[in-house]
């Protein structure tokens, strides 16, 4: 089964036209954004852990949005932001995901969008 999208031949067209019409939209805004996975938790479980911990970014300069997307033997995180300074907005989201990587605890797997294929076969060859 192939890629959602455009045909791999048309991934430089579709990123210059869309990438134009995005940045006409958003002036000097941009999306910046974090993933975390999680693993051995259902996603109400992560959702009900980590809810009283992200509702306080709502209000934070810039605000930090949060969905939790579940798919089998794992749960992701996805924390956004969008703002003009990219500093400002890597300085939230860190914090962010130091907060909930906190509260979840041994079920983090990885707290940089690594799938847990990635995190195993790192740890094993860590360990020689």
């Amino acid at each position: 089964m192939g890629e959602a999208g455009p045909p791999q031949e048309l991934h430089p067209m579709f990123q210059k036209f869309s990438e134009d019409h995005l940045v006409s939209r958003s002036g000097e805004r941009r999306t910046f954004r974090r993933i975390i996975v999680v693993a051995g938790r259902s996603e109400s479980d992560v959702e009900m852990a980590v809810q009283p911990v992200y509702v306080r970014w709502l209000d934070s300069s810039p605000p930090v949005f949060t969905s939790v997307l579940a798919s089998p033997g794992k749960v992701e995180l996805h924390l956004s932001t969008t703002a003009a300074n990219a500093e400002e907005s890597e300085q939230v989201l860190t914090a962010a995901v130091a907060a909930i990587s906190e509260v979840l605890g041994e079920s983090l797997v990885s707290n940089d969008g690594s799938p847990i294929e990635a995190v195993v076969g790192r740890l094993l060859k860590d360990r020689g």
